[in-house]
């Protein structure tokens, strides 16, 4: 098992390099722990809120679109192939320190490598838990509008933070459109999804409710974090409007 997890953590290594999203410090951080979603759910972690101010309200789907392509427009395209996939998501989550792996079935290919279908795979997503304060969480997200908070002493103690964009990890069972890339490896294929708004989207009727407070586990039901309903009805909006682009039928 040992052995199994060390190939991993170097091969994740590898890819997000590639990606450009881990630091010496951060690969330097490790492997946190293999987890269920109900041990994912207990983790004692704030979030990071999609407030009005960090929003993109009334993208099209033609914008939203064009954001996904145009990240392969630089570098990365040498490297990275483009895959918008629809998958079952199960029960087998990775945890390292700024990114996890979640486990997937990929039921159909929208675009890219129709080969994949019917695979089991193992999805990199950079981003997740941090380890750090709330001044570390502000600095690292200086855009946001929690930047101008006062933080306490007592708030400013190391804790976790969860964050991918203001998006909430795949339920186990549930169906996703998913907006992906592959790496190939010669005889392993990953499949890597970056941290920018809106990676997935829930194919159930879903319901995410407006957050009071910023702990994960108070609204890990939500597809999305944030505290505004603004937010929340432009997110079921945009998502209707994007599967009905790709006529993905619930």
């Amino acid at each position: 098992m040992r052995l199994f997890i060390s190939i991993q953590a170097a091969m994740i290594l590898i890819a997000c390099c590639i990606c450009g999203v881990v630091t010496s410090k951060q690969s330097d951080a490790g492997f946190i722990g293999e987890k269920n979603y109900e041990e994912v759910v207990k983790i004692n972690s704030g979030a990071y809120i999609i407030s009005e101010e960090d929003a993109v309200l009334n993208q099209s789907v033609e914008d939203y679109i064009d954001f996904f392509d145009s990240m392969y427009s630089n570098s990365k395209n040498i490297f990275f192939d483009k895959q918008i996939i629809i998958a079952t998501a199960k029960d087998s989550y990775y945890l390292y320190d700024k990114s996890f792996q979640q486990e997937i079935v990929i039921d159909d290919v929208i675009d890219g490598d129709e080969e994949l279908i019917g695979q089991t795979m193992q999805m990199l997503c950079s981003g997740g838990f941090y380890f750090e304060t709330p001044e570390e969480f502000n600095k690292r997200i200086y855009h946001s509008a929690f930047l101008n908070k006062e933080v306490t002493p007592e708030e400013n103690r190391r804790q976790f933070m969860f964050d991918f964009g203001g998006l909430n990890v795949m339920k186990p069972g549930h169906t996703y459109l998913i907006f992906a890339q592959s790496i190939d490896f010669g005889n392993y294929t990953m499949i890597c999804a970056d941290k920018h708004q809106y990676t997935w989207f829930d194919l159930s009727q879903t319901e995410t409710k407006v957050m009071e407070s910023k702990l994960f586990s108070d609204y890990c039901s939500n597809e999305i974090f944030t505290n505004s309903k603004a937010v929340v009805d432009d997110y079921y909006r945009l998502k209707k409007d994007v599967l009905n682009y790709y006529d993905i039928r619930r």
